[in-house]
């Protein structure tokens, strides 16, 4: 794609997050891109079958726009990247999860670099894994780690305790019981790992980053979360 750079801004390859209807042949669409991170556009012409195809979901976009006197920014040029993921089912509700979970815990043009590769990570994982709670529990560690608030891992693992709960705002604390909700330093290991494969530290996992990502969300639900409980334990 050839663009003008005099006038116009390229972001590199580009993700739609979410778009919603504007006017009568326009969408109003939020964007993950490489190197602005989240922006919103407008896109105009959007009746046409070609150009419904183009933006859909898990599809790789490259694009240019330009600024207006609003706070959206207007695309002028569109094309499909090389990359696109046939999500089915339970992967597209997956796959819409880590969409909203980006729309509603990142800043507009925020750039965070490492949210880019993890999300294309994500997809790729959700297609080709046959337990999508996989790529979930990878994505949401790091989007964790993005934002600032990642876990503090080694401070259960250096401490005395034996079992801990898992606090929004204080972090790993010793508990003296046992539960389905406590942690004890094997399994805390095992998520500090990545390793989802046994059914009870993914659930473990689940619920701490859960609870850490509730913080950020000011508990906030997400709306994709609601329908994927199954899937994702």
């Amino acid at each position: 794609m050839s663009f003008n750079k005099a006038k116009a801004t390229n972001p590199g390859p580009s993700w739609i997050l979410h778009s919603r209807k504007f006017k009568e042949n326009s969408l109003i669409s939020d964007i993950l891109t490489k190197e602005n991170g989240k922006i919103s556009v407008i896109i105009n012409n959007t009746n046409s079958k070609k150009k419904r195809q183009l933006l859909q979901p898990f599809q790789e976009l490259w694009l240019e726009y330009q600024p207006t006197s609003s706070f959206l920014n207007k695309v002028i040029a569109i094309e499909p990247g090389k990359i696109s993921y046939n999500l089915l089912n339970k992967k597209s509700i997956c796959g819409l999860y880590i969409n909203e979970l980006i729309l509603k815990t990142t800043a507009s043009s925020e750039h965070l670099p490492i949210i880019f590769p993890s999300y294309t990570i994500c997809l790729k994982e959700l297609y080709e894994y046959t337990n999508p709670a996989y790529a979930l529990r990878n994505f949401e560690k790091t989007l964790l780690q993005a934002l600032g608030y990642g876990i503090a891992f080694e401070k259960a693992l250096n401490s005395e305790g034996k079992n801990f709960l898992y606090h929004q705002e204080k972090g790993f604390i010793v508990t003296s019981e046992t539960s389905n909700i406590s942690f004890n330093k094997q399994q805390i290991k095992l998520i500090q790992q990545g390793q989802w494969e046994k059914p009870k530290i993914n659930n473990l996992a689940k619920i701490l980053f859960s609870t850490a990502l509730g913080y950020i969300l000011n508990n906030k639900p997400i709306r994709c979360k609601e329908i994927i409980q199954g899937i994702m334990s």
